[in-house]
Protein backbone atom coordinates (compact mmCIF):
# COMPACT_ATOMS: atom_id res chain seq x y z
CA UNK A 1 0.00 0.00 0.00
CA UNK A 2 2.89 2.35 0.78
CA UNK A 3 4.42 1.85 -2.68
CA UNK A 4 1.00 2.25 -4.32
CA UNK A 5 0.42 5.49 -2.39
CA UNK A 6 3.83 6.78 -3.48
CA UNK A 7 3.07 6.05 -7.13
CA UNK A 8 -0.37 7.66 -6.92
CA UNK A 9 1.26 10.60 -5.12
CA UNK A 10 3.67 11.12 -8.00
CA UNK A 11 0.76 11.80 -10.36
CA UNK A 12 -1.06 13.85 -7.75
CA UNK A 13 1.98 16.16 -7.40
CA UNK A 14 2.35 16.43 -11.17
CA UNK A 15 -1.23 17.40 -11.97
CA UNK A 16 -2.44 21.00 -11.80
CA UNK A 17 -6.20 20.51 -11.92
CA UNK A 18 -7.23 19.79 -8.35
CA UNK A 19 -8.52 22.74 -6.32
CA UNK A 20 -5.86 24.88 -4.68
CA UNK A 21 -7.24 23.97 -1.24
CA UNK A 22 -6.01 20.38 -1.74
CA UNK A 23 -2.72 21.01 -3.56
CA UNK A 24 -0.57 20.23 -0.49
CA UNK A 25 -2.55 17.17 0.53
CA UNK A 26 -1.24 13.64 0.08
CA UNK A 27 -3.35 10.93 -1.55
CA UNK A 28 -3.73 7.78 0.55
CA UNK A 29 -5.55 4.62 -0.44
CA UNK A 30 -7.65 3.24 2.40
CA UNK A 31 -8.04 -0.54 2.37
CA UNK A 32 -10.78 -0.27 5.01
CA UNK A 33 -12.84 2.21 2.99
CA UNK A 34 -11.67 0.86 -0.39
CA UNK A 35 -11.19 4.38 -1.67
CA UNK A 36 -8.62 7.10 -2.27
CA UNK A 37 -8.64 9.91 0.27
CA UNK A 38 -6.60 13.06 0.75
CA UNK A 39 -4.57 13.52 3.92
CA UNK A 40 -3.74 17.04 5.09
CA UNK A 41 -0.26 18.38 5.73
CA UNK A 42 -0.55 17.73 9.46
CA UNK A 43 -1.52 14.10 8.88
CA UNK A 44 -5.01 14.66 10.23
CA UNK A 45 -7.83 12.28 9.35
CA UNK A 46 -8.02 11.92 5.55
CA UNK A 47 -10.70 13.79 3.65
CA UNK A 48 -13.10 11.54 1.77
CA UNK A 49 -15.26 14.42 0.51
CA UNK A 50 -13.27 16.74 -1.75
CA UNK A 51 -16.12 18.77 -3.19
CA UNK A 52 -16.35 19.21 -6.92
CA UNK A 53 -16.64 16.68 -9.74
CA UNK A 54 -13.43 18.15 -11.11
CA UNK A 55 -11.51 17.24 -7.94
CA UNK A 56 -12.87 13.70 -8.06
CA UNK A 57 -12.00 13.36 -11.74
CA UNK A 58 -8.37 14.31 -11.03
CA UNK A 59 -8.26 11.94 -8.05
CA UNK A 60 -9.57 9.13 -10.29
CA UNK A 61 -6.94 9.87 -12.92
CA UNK A 62 -4.14 9.91 -10.33
CA UNK A 63 -5.41 6.70 -8.77
CA UNK A 64 -5.74 4.72 -11.99
CA UNK A 65 -2.51 6.01 -13.54
CA UNK A 66 -0.68 5.30 -10.29
CA UNK A 67 -2.30 1.87 -9.94
CA UNK A 68 -1.27 0.87 -13.46
CA UNK A 69 2.29 2.09 -12.98
CA UNK A 70 2.42 0.21 -9.67
CA UNK A 71 1.29 -2.97 -11.46
CA UNK A 72 4.07 -2.48 -14.02
CA UNK A 73 6.59 -1.87 -11.20
CA UNK A 74 5.72 -5.11 -9.41
CA UNK A 75 5.66 -7.13 -12.62
CA UNK A 76 1.96 -7.99 -12.39
CA UNK A 77 1.11 -9.89 -15.59
CA UNK A 78 -2.60 -10.43 -14.94
CA UNK A 79 -3.59 -6.77 -15.30
CA UNK A 80 -3.77 -5.67 -18.95
CA UNK A 81 -1.80 -2.56 -19.82
CA UNK A 82 -4.70 -0.48 -21.02
CA UNK A 83 -7.23 1.87 -19.51
CA UNK A 84 -10.62 3.00 -20.78
CA UNK A 85 -11.49 6.57 -19.80
CA UNK A 86 -15.02 7.75 -20.44
CA UNK A 87 -15.43 11.50 -20.82
CA UNK A 88 -13.10 13.20 -18.35
CA UNK A 89 -14.77 16.42 -19.51
CA UNK A 90 -18.00 15.58 -17.62
CA UNK A 91 -17.27 18.12 -14.84
CA UNK A 92 -16.86 20.88 -17.44
CA UNK A 93 -19.62 20.24 -19.97
CA UNK A 94 -23.07 20.71 -18.55
CA UNK A 95 -25.26 20.12 -21.55
CA UNK A 96 -25.04 19.12 -25.17
CA UNK A 97 -21.84 18.02 -26.84
CA UNK A 98 -21.87 21.29 -28.80
CA UNK A 99 -21.62 23.38 -25.66
CA UNK A 100 -18.24 25.04 -25.16
CA UNK A 101 -16.39 25.11 -21.89
CA UNK A 102 -15.21 28.29 -20.23
CA UNK A 103 -11.53 29.25 -20.21
CA UNK A 104 -10.94 27.91 -16.67
CA UNK A 105 -12.73 24.67 -17.51
CA UNK A 106 -10.77 24.29 -20.75
CA UNK A 107 -7.52 24.80 -18.82
CA UNK A 108 -8.45 22.14 -16.28
CA UNK A 109 -9.41 19.71 -19.03
CA UNK A 110 -6.12 20.39 -20.80
CA UNK A 111 -4.37 19.71 -17.46
CA UNK A 112 -6.11 16.32 -17.35
CA UNK A 113 -5.13 15.55 -20.95
CA UNK A 114 -1.55 16.63 -20.23
CA UNK A 115 -1.41 14.30 -17.22
CA UNK A 116 -2.60 11.39 -19.38
CA UNK A 117 -0.14 12.28 -22.14
CA UNK A 118 2.76 12.48 -19.66
CA UNK A 119 1.83 9.11 -18.18
CA UNK A 120 1.98 7.42 -21.59
CA UNK A 121 5.30 9.09 -22.43
CA UNK A 122 6.77 8.04 -19.08
CA UNK A 123 5.62 4.43 -19.40
CA UNK A 124 7.03 4.17 -22.93
CA UNK A 125 10.37 5.91 -22.33
CA UNK A 126 11.19 5.13 -18.69
CA UNK A 127 9.45 1.81 -18.09
CA UNK A 128 10.26 0.58 -21.61
CA UNK A 129 6.86 -1.00 -22.09
CA UNK A 130 3.62 -0.25 -23.86
CA UNK A 131 0.34 1.10 -22.58
CA UNK A 132 -2.81 2.21 -24.34
CA UNK A 133 -5.60 4.47 -23.19
CA UNK A 134 -8.93 4.45 -24.96
CA UNK A 135 -10.77 7.67 -24.29
CA UNK A 136 -14.27 8.63 -25.33
CA UNK A 137 -14.49 12.40 -25.16
CA UNK A 138 -16.77 15.31 -26.10
CA UNK A 139 -14.03 17.93 -26.17
CA UNK A 140 -12.95 18.97 -29.66
CA UNK A 141 -9.86 17.23 -31.06
CA UNK A 142 -8.21 20.65 -31.36
CA UNK A 143 -7.62 20.44 -27.60
CA UNK A 144 -4.94 17.80 -28.11
CA UNK A 145 -3.90 18.70 -31.65
CA UNK A 146 -3.11 22.34 -30.74
CA UNK A 147 -1.45 21.55 -27.40
CA UNK A 148 1.31 19.17 -28.53
CA UNK A 149 -0.12 16.13 -26.80
CA UNK A 150 1.99 13.55 -28.57
CA UNK A 151 0.16 10.43 -27.46
CA UNK A 152 -3.35 11.50 -28.42
CA UNK A 153 -4.69 10.15 -31.69
CA UNK A 154 -8.25 10.63 -32.87
CA UNK A 155 -9.54 7.36 -34.23
CA UNK A 156 -13.09 8.37 -35.03
CA UNK A 157 -15.43 11.29 -34.56
CA UNK A 158 -19.06 10.77 -33.75
CA UNK A 159 -20.99 13.66 -35.28
CA UNK A 160 -24.36 14.20 -36.95
CA UNK A 161 -26.07 11.53 -34.87
CA UNK A 162 -23.36 8.92 -35.26
CA UNK A 163 -22.04 7.22 -32.14
CA UNK A 164 -20.25 4.17 -30.85
CA UNK A 165 -23.31 2.23 -31.97
CA UNK A 166 -24.29 3.40 -35.48
CA UNK A 167 -27.82 4.81 -35.62
CA UNK A 168 -28.82 2.55 -38.51
CA UNK A 169 -28.44 -0.48 -36.20
CA UNK A 170 -30.89 0.67 -33.54
CA UNK A 171 -33.27 2.57 -35.84
CA UNK A 172 -34.25 -0.55 -37.80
Amino acid sequence: IGNLNDTIGKYFKYQNGIAEAYRNYKPVYSMEENMLMLEGEEGEYPESNVGSKSNYMFMHLCFYLGLHEHMINVGQVHVPQFLFIDQPSIPYYTGSSNEKTGNDDKKKLLDAFSLIDSFISYIITEKKTTFQIFMVEHAPKEYWNENNLLNFHTVDEFINGDGLIPSDIYNE
